[in-house]
């Protein structure tokens, strides 16, 4: 029931909104990081670009239920609409460093925007924070590297086909303008863009060579386009970043996608597999995200037109209203960065 009532918890503040919400979810189509359909069994697929009907400052919003989380974590899901107040409890179990022990209003109360939350959490102190400063050493083997950062989609999609491999004939839409944040708006084709702009900082830090596939919204770049950059380059690393959604917006974590093997990503396989664990473990543990694992891909064609070592980082769902409200937090992007960098360097380093 908890996590239910997180789930429905932006629903009190769309309520002039109704209606403009049913019709949109009705013709909602899931599709994958590439935007097209797959069998649900495979892995959460990202939503066509959408906007989020305006809330009604008026309109008293849902307080989400945060008891049992993390301070930190609660903090920032709170902060999209409310004021949040800490409380230190006298004693507490010992496992429960940092955790809210209660809250007031209490999960599923409504409260106006603006409002206090008091969260009551056992004392401890504050874990250790990930730097947001990019790193400054790295090994030896890192430097010299060349990582192609692929910032997902663009402001304007682009619904020509294109080859989903080399010589195929079947085909799929060149390139689409993502998911849009359920609560905040943003686009995922902005969010995007923002992380992987951290990770080039970090990585250049630590001497590697970054090439970005774009730095700017307004581009015309297919998803076989984007994986060419790459292997032009010669990159020892084709690095795709995006975000995730569904219809199912209690769905929310991270997950990262590798090339399936087959005729056109064989001699990518291990590599890319490879990078593509490091990479996930390292995020997951700076970011403290849900992990959705690792999934092997064969209908992206990003991957398939790729040549060069090549993983896909799903940061995490912008259709779920509270991790649409951290994804666009500086403090979580920063851990994001963080942990997808050492991931590369890790990588990169393995010679």
């Amino acid at each position: 029931m908890k996590s239910e009532r997180r789930r429905l918890w932006l629903a009190a503040g769309l309520v002039g909104a109704g209606l403009v919400i049913v019709a949109a979810s009705v013709a909602m189509a899931l599709v994958t990081a590439e935007s097209e359909p797959v069998p649900a069994a495979l892995v959460p697929d990202s939503l066509t670009s959408t906007q989020s009907a305006p809330i009604a400052a008026a309109v008293p919003v849902e307080v989400p239920d945060v008891v049992g989380e993390p301070l930190a974590q609660a903090e920032a899901v709170l902060a999209t609409y409310f004021t949040v107040e800490r409380r230190e409890a006298a004693t507490a179990p010992a496992d429960a460093a940092r955790t809210v022990l209660s809250q007031s209003p209490g999960g599923g109360a409504l409260a106006e925007r603006g409002s206090v939350v008091v969260l009551t959490h056992a004392p401890g102190s504050e874990p250790a924070q990930v730097s947001t400063a990019p790193a400054v050493v790295a090994a030896a083997s890192s430097a010299g590297k060349v990582v192609v950062i692929d910032a997902g989609h663009q402001r304007t999609s682009d619904q020509r086909p294109e080859p989903l491999g080399p010589g195929s004939s079947e085909t799929k839409m060149r390139v689409t303008g993502g998911t849009t944040g359920v609560s905040t708006g943003k686009p995922e084709y902005v969010f995007t863009l923002e992380l992987s702009e951290r990770v080039r900082k970090r990585l250049e830090a630590a001497g590697v060579k970054v090439v970005m596939v774009r730095t700017a919204h307004d581009v015309s770049i297919s998803n076989a386009e984007r994986a060419q950059k790459a292997n032009a380059a010669g990159a020892d690393l084709f690095l795709r970043v995006h975000a995730d959604g569904n219809t199912d917006r209690s769905m929310r974590g991270l997950s990262t996608l590798y090339p399936a093997k087959n005729s056109w990503t064989g001699p990518i396989h291990d590599e890319s597999l490879a990078a593509a664990k490091v990479v996930h473990a390292a995020v997951i543990k700076s970011s403290g995200a849900k992990d959705r694992g690792l999934s092997a891909r064969g209908d992206l064609t990003g991957f398939n037109w790729s040549k060069v070592p090549s993983c896909l980082v799903e940061a995490g769902f912008m259709s779920n209203a509270e991790e649409d409200a951290l994804l666009v937090s500086d403090a979580y992007q920063e851990k994001l960065a963080a942990g997808i960098a050492a991931g590369v360097l890790t990588y990169l380093g393995k010679d």
